[in-house]
């Protein structure tokens, strides 16, 4: 089997590439810009490109053609109207990785693929949707033989789900293990939903050449609902340590000057999420889960204390957390005087 991955390298992607590699009837080529070259299975062949320069592409893939093309790297309608453009006629199969930030999270908990999109707070959400839109449309117009998969939040050994966060993920580790407060949206309660990238390369290989998910859309997200009080605590708990959380309302956050809480908790991370699987149920065996959360979360620990290049501190973040964290306490004690 012939397997064409555009990306590759990213959180979502890497571990699929080493599935594939790992598979001896699979021949695999990656289409990338060549950055993080480290991260690329020795097996698979590269090719070095943009993957939106229509007139290299087209040498590159002449006299190709694949069983199965999985694109990671349409992030709006003009690079889907391109990679159409590019691959038309050139695989049996498109696999367009799209996200569930596509949905409008006001209002509902429990999300399937007929939820209510236009989500009002993520560029990004409404970007890959626009991109769903118009390789759907050249299903409908020319046979193009698009699928669509829609993920939850992947996470992997080099990061795991936070709340409230700067640039990077190791500042409120370093707080969590330093027993110093961390800051945590609304009150902890609403429920998240994260897919390690290994069940995701599970669960997607097993769609492969069905034509019966052509011009269809489905989503492959973990079935595992945690809370962030839950998830916080996992992480403490492997430090032996006690979680001191401090809860900071969503609508306060979105106020910030310094930091994007609008698309990533506003319109994301404040709701509670639950995912229907049932239509990727109907055509898989069933959606993998060899990595609990709580599993992920370990191996992502033991990664980062092994591996300093993870260790990346950000001060300016962790003294935004302080200051943020004692005008809480301050206007908690003067409320208190009055509630």
């Amino acid at each position: 089997m012939k397997i064409c991955i555009v990306g590759g390298t990213g959180t979502i992607s890497t571990n699929l590439c080493k599935l594939l590699a790992s598979m001896e009837d699979v021949e695999l080529t990656i289409i990338n810009r060549g950055s993080h070259a480290d991260k690329v299975p020795a097996k698979a062949e590269v090719l070095i490109a943009d993957a939106f320069d229509t007139e290299k592409m087209t040498e590159l893939l002449k006299d190709r053609f694949f069983d199965v093309v999985l694109h990671f790297v349409i992030f709006d309608p003009h690079q889907a109207e391109k990679s159409i453009q590019i691959f038309r006629n050139k695989m049996s199969q498109f696999i367009f990785i799209s996200t569930v930030a596509t949905y409008n999270r006001e209002g509902r908990v429990v999300f399937d693929e007929n939820t209510q999109k236009n989500n009002p707070f993520s560029m990004y959400g409404r970007n890959k949707q626009a991109s769903e839109e118009r390789l759907l449309e050249a299903y409908h117009q020319e046979n193009f033989p698009v699928t669509i998969i829609r993920p939850s939040q992947t996470y992997d050994e080099n990061r795991i789900p936070v709340s409230v966060k700067g640039k990077e993920i190791y500042p409120i580790i370093q707080r969590i293990k330093r027993g110093k407060k961390v800051l945590i949206h609304g009150d902890g309660t609403s429920v998240w939903a994260s897919m390690h990238s290994k069940d995701f390369a599970l669960g997607i290989v097993q769609i492969f050449l069905k034509k019966e998910t052509l011009g269809e859309v489905y989503q492959l997200t973990s079935e595992e609902s945690l809370s962030w009080n839950h998830i916080y605590q996992m992480v403490a708990d492997y430090y032996r340590v006690e979680l001191r959380p401090v809860y900071i309302p969503s609508s306060v956050l979105a106020l910030s000057q310094k930091y994007d809480f609008v698309s990533t908790i506003v319109g994301d991370k404040q709701y509670s999420v639950i995912f229907d699987n049932s239509k990727i149920k109907s055509v898989i065996k069933e959606i993998p889960r060899t990595v609990p959360l709580k599993k992920g979360i370990e191996l992502y620990l033991d990664n980062v204390e092994s591996n300093p290049a993870l260790q990346v501190e950000e001060p300016e973040f962790d003294t935004w957390c302080d200051n943020v964290i004692e005008r809480l306490t301050q206007c908690s004690v003067s409320l208190a005087e009055v509630l």
